[in-house]
């Protein structure tokens, strides 16, 4: 081999490395991102709400990195199935806490909140809350924010509007997190106002619920509150109170306003309270037909979808302005106020939702019917 041809070769595989270096240099450039948890059940009977959460994540998200991001940097989630149970959510969390660019995470259930509080709270991550109404949230850390009401509001008002009609009130209640905050608060508040809840529960995943229900109807009552966790366990034990022949007043709690409940025969004229009523606008528009556009069906709840992009936007505002430091994040939350889907809200000193009140529904021929205090 001549000494020219072995400058030309030596030329070409340096110019080859080079570009190889080259390539992988910017191959391996680190994204600027800002990464936020999210802990919500993906699966089991409680996956409704989890995917429910995923799905407007992901078109929050994406709308605002389309638009620049926050800040020259793209927002980015990290997924852990919490699985609506605390083990789950505590597994999840300190996974999602093995990545020191996780400061924020958003779970779900009531018992994700609880679960993690300690941990979130003892490591100063922020905790934002979309859609968890368990009243023991109020209290479960400085760093826990939440955007939408509470059960003791609900709970309260339940109880006070059905001892206006009957002084005695059957409960059938599910044994897990959100029905026993419910149940709780409710019964406290009747028992106030002189009346008499005779209460049953049932464990979750049960399908059959008759024993509970018979012996609630032994009481002769004219009201029954049912109290389920799921739309799943809603059904059933609507199906079951029917079948065994009873006639007078049901209340839910906020499951009344699922699909799965609505669309029921059995449903006719049952009463709950729920999440607030927003009347229709052009922001709720664009974030429920984005939803049915990426989704191709209609959300199965519709506050938590505005909720939570309300808390995406609103914690981008507040990292716009004062970085990623989850301190100051909470001191930004806990001053100013803000606008949104679900219109003008502001933070009190627990970080709970001030602004937005509970509303009462009716279902009429598979229609969730705002009452506006008509009852």
């Amino acid at each position: 081999m001549s000494k020219t041809i072995k400058i030309i070769i030596g030329i070409v595989i340096i110019v080859l490395l080079g570009g190889v270096c080259h390539l992988s240099t910017k191959g391996h450039q680190k994204e600027e991102v800002i990464k936020i948890g999210f802990i919500g059940p993906l699966s089991g009977n409680s996956a409704v709400y989890g995917e429910l959460m995923q799905n407007v994540v992901e078109i929050t998200i994406k709308e605002i990195n389309s638009i620049g991001g926050v800040n020259g940097k793209k927002l980015k989630v990290v997924y852990e199935d919490g699985k609506c149970n605390e083990k789950d959510a505590i597994t999840a969390v300190q996974k999602l806490l093995m990545d020191p660019d996780i400061k924020i995470v958003l779970p779900v259930c009531a018992t994700e909140v609880l679960g993690i509080a300690p941990t979130t709270q003892k490591n100063k991550i922020l905790t934002y809350v979309a859609w968890s109404y368990h009243p023991d949230i109020t209290n479960a850390g400085s760093y826990i924010f939440r955007n939408t009401i509470s059960d003791r509001t609900i709970g309260e008002l339940l109880a006070t509007d059905i001892y206006k009609k009957e002084a005695h009130v059957g409960l059938i209640s599910e044994q897990t997190d959100y029905p026993i905050g419910i149940k709780n608060v409710f019964t406290k508040k009747f028992k106030e106002l002189g009346g008499t809840v005779y209460k049953e529960n049932f464990l979750p995943d049960a399908k059959d619920m008759r024993v509970q229900i018979i012996k609630i109807l032994s009481k002769n009552i004219n009201v029954v509150f049912l109290n389920p966790n799921t739309p799943i366990a809603g059904t059933i034990l609507l199906k079951q109170l029917k079948e065994l022949g009873y006639k007078g007043t049901i209340y839910f709690n906020a499951v009344g306003s699922s699909p799965q409940i609505r669309e029921m025969i059995e449903a006719q004229n049952i009463l709950f309270y729920s999440d607030p009523y927003f009347s229709d606008n052009q922001l709720k528009k664009h974030i429920l037909d984005k939803y049915f556009e990426e989704n191709k069906s209609e959300p199965a709840f519709e506050y938590p979808v505005l909720s939570m992009y309300d808390v995406l936007y609103t914690l981008s505002g507040a990292i716009k302005n004062v970085g990623e430091d989850p301190t100051k994040i909470k001191e930004y939350l806990l001053s100013h106020n803000f606008t949104g889907a679900v219109g003008d809200f502001h933070y009190d000193e627990n970080g709970d939702l001030v602004g937005a009140k509970p509303s009462l529904y009716q279902i009429k021929n598979g229609k969730q019917v705002w009452l506006n205090g008509q009852m």
